[in-house]
């Protein structure tokens, strides 16, 4: 039978890709020294990684707020609803990585009336040619209420124009805007956004489902969204999203917050739930024999001595390995030190 082993504390790494290109939450780019083999990206320069460069937008807020990465495409989103679209350029040396720049390709915004105070860009997810773009603080469900806060999500497809090897004239569509089926005030639809192929999860951490009434129990949940093909195999300009499941923590309780981080891979979904029983844990799914539904495999709580850590602050998933950050661990008095915390996924022999 497989279980989830924790590797202990790893300080400072906090983000584990597949690519061996990698940002951080300052925005600065990192490439692996030579010799280097794996792919993290911290809030600092880390040892095997150089600075590569430093990618900035004049006068934004907020930039870098968060980030994701896929391939040659960078994401960046801001406090000012704005998200920035970046792709790698390589002047001419295939094969050699030093030269290449990161070159700013889009901006991005909801077009949604009123414009701002959304919190577009809070949260962002990139698959291949697909971008989701959260916005926990969208107030459509309620008329007249700046402060409704009920959440959106949205989707963004890359357009080549038949030119895939020029990047230079890609745009990026407004594709669908992803509502839950039971959209509520103060849920914060889109505080979380995770995108695998053809799958998208949202977190809603401020769902109220473990209350009956109760518009402050802030249990949490997330949803589950699909892609269906249009008609069109292998264009996928025609295809839409649909919602497809909404889960939950089995031991589901007020104020435990599930849903404020969400990773997805292949067969796999990580989800935090920063105040669970106080410091707070992390939930694994796994995919159920339909290929559609999910499954709670395990819960990984934070180490006793954790105290109110926040424990699944942030969350990424990568195979068998599951990295969890620790916001303010408090141990040897190390105030708002933080700490996280590498797991993988052993194989019982069964």
């Amino acid at each position: 039978m497989e279980r989830w082993v924790g590797t202990g504390q790893t300080p400072r790494r906090t983000r584990m890709a597949t690519t061996i290109w990698v940002l951080a939450v300052s925005a600065n780019v990192f490439f692996p020294a030579r010799g280097v083999r794996s792919a993290i990206a911290s809030d600092g320069p880390f040892c095997g990684f150089d600075q590569k460069q430093e990618v900035t937008a004049p006068g934004v807020v907020g930039y870098g707020y968060c980030v994701a990465l896929s391939a040659d495409h960078a994401v960046m989103g801001s406090e000012t609803e704005v998200v920035h679209v970046f792709y790698r350029s390589d002047p001419g040396t295939a094969g050699e990585r030093a030269d290449d720049q990161w070159v700013h390709q889009a901006e991005l915004r909801s077009a949604d009336e009123p414009v701002g105070n959304r919190g577009f860009g809070l949260a962002v997810a990139l698959s291949g040619d697909w971008l989701l773009v959260g916005a926990p603080f969208d107030d459509d469900l309620c008329a007249n209420d700046a402060q409704c806060n009920s959440g959106a999500a949205y989707m963004f497809l890359r357009d080549d124009h038949g030119t895939p090897a020029v990047p230079d004239d890609d745009t990026w569509i407004r594709k669908a805007r992803l509502l839950p089926p039971d959209r509520a005030e103060d849920d914060y639809f889109g505080v979380s956004v995770a995108l695998k192929g053809n799958e998208a999860v949202i977190g809603a951490y401020l769902n109220d489902d473990a209350c009956v009434n109760d518009r402050y129990c802030d249990s949490g949940s997330v949803y589950v969204f699909r892609r269906h093909d249009g008609g069109t195999p292998g264009d996928p300009h025609d295809d839409t999203w649909h919602f497809s499941s909404k889960l939950t923590a089995s031991d589901a309780a007020p104020k435990e917050n599930f849903g404020w981080r969400v990773d997805l891979d292949v067969d796999r979904m990580a989800v935090s739930a920063i105040h669970d029983y106080g410091p707070g844990a992390v939930y694994v799914f796994r995919r159920s024999g339909n290929g559609i539904s999910w499954i709670e495999e395990t819960k990984i709580a934070a180490p006793a001595e954790y105290g109110s850590s926040e424990f699944g602050i942030a969350i990424a998933l990568h195979g068998q390995y599951l990295a969890i950050g620790a916001y303010d661990t408090g141990i040897n008095n190390r105030q708002s030190a933080g700490d996280a915390f590498v797991y993988y996924l052993h194989d019982g022999g069964t």
